[in-house]
């Protein structure tokens, strides 16, 4: 068994919580609260607390038990089914088939990467004769996008992150973005 030291993303809240896994299947096995995280125990431990204590605070060893009882809500706890859900995606999946057909076929992340940066006629096994632009085509900070309207910017501006939860994500998000070259990055929810 390992113990990981996570988040919660069942709601915006981000509460702390503990993953149990068994170490050779990956399987979740139980989830339960994060007793260093204050959205989850109180009293919390302090961040540099030996693992050693947060072990023996959700236990009742040597007479430790409970100094910090760790909780997560009911929907913290539907992590576990979320997780073990046999029909969850575990891997990139591509269209196979036309638009709306529902037809998907697994692929490699190498793949993923290839196609999103290079670009090419991705769908072709799949009957469509249509050029897509990868990421490279549209990272180019110094040509207007329209010499026309200057204003509009470079090329990469073409590029738009829509987000929508405000967890952690929109940071790597705005990250990625400025590193782009882009100065589109919206988002669409309340935080």
């Amino acid at each position: 068994m390992v113990v990981r030291y996570s988040a919660c993303l069942g709601c915006y809240s981000s509460c702390g919580n503990r993953l149990k896994l068994d170490r050779a299947t990956g399987r979740l096995l139980s989830v339960g609260g994060n007793p260093y995280n204050p959205s989850s125990a109180f009293p919390y431990l302090n961040f540099d607390e030996p693992l050693e204590k947060a072990y023996k605070s959700m236990s009742f060893a040597n007479g430790e038990g409970n100094l910090s009882r760790g909780t997560v809500c009911g929907r913290g706890q539907g992590t576990q089914t979320t997780y073990n859900q046999p029909d969850r995606i575990t891997v990139p999946l591509k269209r196979a088939g036309k638009r709306g057909e529902g037809k998907w076929k697994a692929i490699s992340w190498e793949q993923l990467i290839k196609e999103v940066t290079e670009g090419g006629k991705l769908f072709a096994d799949a009957g469509e004769d249509r050029e897509v632009e990868g990421f490279k085509a549209l990272h180019d900070t110094k040509t207007p996008m329209n010499a026309d309207c200057p204003s509009l910017g470079p090329i990469s501006n073409q590029f738009v992150l829509l987000g929508g939860r405000g967890d952690g994500r929109t940071i790597i998000g705005t990250r990625f973005t400025n590193c782009f070259g882009s100065i589109n990055q919206y988002g669409h929810a309340a935080t």
